[in-house]
């Protein structure tokens, strides 16, 4: 009995690190607080599934699939910002952008 306790308290405690995470990456990703939507929705999937007694397992895998979505949206739109285009660049800017030279014309 006290290993199963132990499990469950494991589990819980793993639950809430995750929601924790989950919450402060929200933040990051909408200051403002349009983060609020997305948490409402994630802790009431959580308590419908302790009401109805599922394995907690299956909480933490969802809660680790939405910590990766949400950490891999953070980082997509880091890119975005990185390499956004600024307008039209010339040829010689682009190649050194990506590291390249132009060779030099002697004409």
């Amino acid at each position: 009995w006290s290993r199963f306790l132990e499990l469950q308290l494991d589990d819980m405690t793993t639950t809430v690190r995750l929601c924790r995470r989950i919450l402060r990456e929200l933040k990051e990703a909408a200051p403002e607080g349009h983060g609020g939507t997305t948490w409402r929705y994630i802790c009431s999937r959580v308590r419908e599934s302790k009401s109805a007694g599922q394995d907690s397992t299956e909480d933490i895998r969802i809660l680790k699939a939405y910590l990766h979505y949400i950490e891999s949206c953070g980082a997509h739109k880091a890119l975005l910002e990185l390499y956004q285009g600024k307008g039209e660049r010339s040829i010689a800017q682009a190649a050194n952008m990506v590291g390249l030279a132009l060779p030099r014309n002697p004409f």
